[in-house]
């Protein structure tokens, strides 16, 4: 080959990498800015600037995977699973791109419950589907924590406790310095009527502080059911109040000191605290409005 060829063929080349180095700059640039407006709650510009990242890289995964996470903030959870099962042909992340997904498919249960919608084919299948990539996602990573807590999350609220139990225990056995899986293997107990476990493990949980503040919530609120039981209506009374200062915006705690009013003929308060619920979002406590409050 003549030298002026291969100088010229070289230099084609190197404008090529030049090229290429630059739009991937740029592409990261991009999504930083991406990443700042999703961090602020700003969803829109985050999607614009990610829609600009992938127009400059669109080889890169994990563009894909903070776009599937905009939408999931913005309630869009069928456009981020098709996002997200389109990697799946990529085979990158797959771990990651399996457990979004489930988180997907577990957000439009979840929705459904909150709008209080009728049980439907649908709901079978989105939780069929989400138990399905939960399990995905631990086959392909074992120690994907998230996965064995949110799956139990799922069978909890599919009533199915036992279930729910072997997932965390499982989990316990990977994870024993977790407290967050000891406080819910507790309230798995509760639901199935083991007092005197539910208590140990809620206590244990309680007890070490290494639990946020909705989590702590969460504890008292299962713990106020135990004393409930034994109509210790006064430490229930309590525990809920230190709940509801953990995390003032959780519409069961208020439901259920609601129902506790009403267990101690005190129909004022307990209205107060339901229509705090529904102002919440809690559309269920409506049921108890019109029985108790609008007569």
């Amino acid at each position: 080959m003549p030298i002026f060829l291969y100088r010229r063929k070289f230099f084609i080349y190197a404008l090529f990498l030049i090229s290429c180095k630059n739009e991937k700059s740029e592409a990261l640039k991009f999504s930083k800015f991406a990443k700042t407006n999703f961090e602020n709650g700003n969803y829109q510009k985050a999607d614009s600037f990610c829609n600009l990242a992938i127009s400059a890289d669109s080889m890169n995964v994990n563009f894909y995977i903070l776009k599937s996470r905009i939408r999931n903030r913005q309630e869009n959870y069928r456009d981020a699973i098709v996002i997200l099962k389109n990697l799946l042909k990529r085979g990158n992340r797959l771990d990651t791109v399996f457990y979004l997904i489930a988180k997907n498919y577990f957000a439009l249960t979840s929705e459904n419950e909150m709008k209080n919608s009728n049980t439907s084919h649908n709901d079978f299948d989105n939780t069929y589907s989400a138990l399905s990539f939960f399990d995905s996602t631990i086959n392909a990573n074992p120690y994907y924590y998230l996965a064995y807590l949110e799956k139990s999350k799922m069978l909890h609220n599919s009533e199915e406790y036992e279930k729910s139990m072997l997932v965390l225990n499982r989990a316990i056995v990977l994870f024993p310095d977790s407290m967050e899986l000891i406080l819910w293997r507790g309230i798995e107990k509760v639901h199935l009527g083991d007092k005197f476990g539910a208590t140990i493990d809620l206590n244990k949980a309680l007890a070490t502080k290494k639990l946020d503040s909705v989590n702590v919530a969460d504890a008292c609120r299962f713990k106020s059911h135990i004393f409930l039981e034994d109509k210790k209506y006064d430490s229930a009374l309590k525990i809920l109040a230190t709940g509801i200062m953990y995390n003032p915006f959780d519409y069961y705690l208020y439901a259920t000191r609601g129902d506790l009013y009403i267990l101690m003929n005190k129909k004022d308060s307990a209205c107060q605290d339901y229509r705090k619920a529904a102002d919440l979002g809690l559309v269920s406590v409506y049921n108890e409005i019109k029985e108790y409050c609008e007569k």
